[in-house]
């Protein structure tokens, strides 16, 4: 099941190198706390190793060699940078995940790799210190990266409320136990307040009914072979619902002049005059042009 889910991993998304590293940060722990571990581990992290490098060299060789070492901020353009790979910070950060999983997470780590080592609670300390480390270096996108905290944190925080319930069970408090429990559940749901709010912000920036109908008027109106301008937030909503091309979206890794097509889209939507955005609209072959209030907002309204 192991090398099956390396496999899929490694074909589906590009997030199997946070495996890889953390399964090869996993081992260092192990071994330098001289802690046993199976030939069948080691021999399972070489092979999730090998296996997504050569993958990656197989499908992105040619972008690796394009591109260099702005495939590892997914050849975002300069510009966006800070749009798409959030400075991370700290204390936001806890605040998102939720208190209590944070602190009964570092609990959990606490004990179990400092104090009582214990080689399962090893392998999800190194998968949270990659992920860590990826956003401190902004090559995680803050969203991807809190939510694999989030289910890390979830399996480790489980693990310090069983400890910690069955040692109220063993004093006088286990008397108080149900009001016990409520109150945790009460203090995780009110924790839990900014994590949801962040999640439906996301779920804000959605296609709209509206939107999604517009996509669909685009498919059975147009021809297939038509080109649409719109902000690189809406090129895959477009693509997917109306099956048309886009001159933007937002997966830049595969496209060489990512830069100079953003800046296009800008002049165009900013120009008073359809004189001065033809040449570009010309360049990328444009049929249509979506407009939509987030669009308008952005630019205000478009010239004559």
């Amino acid at each position: 099941y192991f090398i099956a889910g390396v496999i899929l991993l490694a074909i589906t998304h590009i997030s199997s190198f946070i495996l890889v590293a953390a399964l090869v940060f996993f081992l260092v722990l192990v071994t330098l706390e001289k802690l046993p571990y199976h030939r069948a581990e080691l021999e399972g992290a070489l092979f999730a190793t090998f296996f997504t490098v050569w993958l990656t060299l197989i499908f992105f060789k040619q972008v690796l060699l394009a591109q260099g070492v702005s495939v590892l901020h997914e050849n975002v353009p300069a510009e966006l940078l800070g749009t798409y790979f959030l400075r991370f910070d700290l204390f936001s950060s806890i605040a998102l995940l939720g208190i209590l999983p944070v602190a009964f997470g570092i609990y959990t780590i606490y004990r179990y790799v400092f104090r009582e080592p214990h080689r399962e609670i090893y392998l999800y300390a190194s998968l949270a210190f990659v992920i860590l480390l990826l956003l401190w270096n902004r090559q995680l996108r803050l969203e991807a990266g809190l939510m694999f905290l989030a289910l890390i944190l979830s399996v480790l925080s489980s693990q310090a409320f069983k400890v910690s319930l069955n040692y109220l069970a063993k004093t006088k408090a286990a008397h108080f136990m149900p009001a016990i429990i409520g109150l945790l559940v009460l203090a995780i749901t009110a924790t839990s307040a900014l994590p949801a709010v962040f999640g439906s912000n996301i779920l804000a920036s959605q296609p709209t009914t509206a939107e999604v109908a517009a996509y669909e008027w685009l498919k059975n109106n147009t021809q297939p072979g038509s080109v649409v301008l719109s902000i690189p937030e809406d090129g895959l909503p477009i693509q997917f619902f109306s099956q048309r091309a886009t001159v933007t979206d937002t997966n830049f890794l595969l496209v060489r002049d990512a830069a100079q097509r953003l800046e296009a889209t800008r002049r165009i939507y900013r120009s008073q005059a359809s004189t001065q955005a033809l040449p570009d609209l010309t360049r990328y072959d444009v049929d249509y042009i979506m407009v939509s209030p987030r669009i308008m907002a952005e630019y205000g309204r478009l010239g004559d």
